[in-house]
């Protein structure tokens, strides 16, 4: 049983970390660069999201 056990919590943890692994390479660097687009060109990021940035307006 404990050897399920601790079978079981490390299947966990290297979920965590891969999940951690994807956060932190993909995710948070590309919400930095779209918030850094954002102030630096809106119109360029308007033209990006095309019909997104006109249907959240209705």
């Amino acid at each position: 049983m404990v050897g399920l056990g601790l079978l079981f919590f490390f299947i966990i943890f290297f979920m965590a970390m891969w999940l951690l692994v994807f956060i932190f390479t993909v995710v948070v660097p590309g919400a930095i660069h779209l918030a850094v687009l954002n102030k630096i060109a809106p119109r360029l990021v308007e033209r990006l999201a095309g019909d997104v940035m006109h249907n959240q307006e209705d």
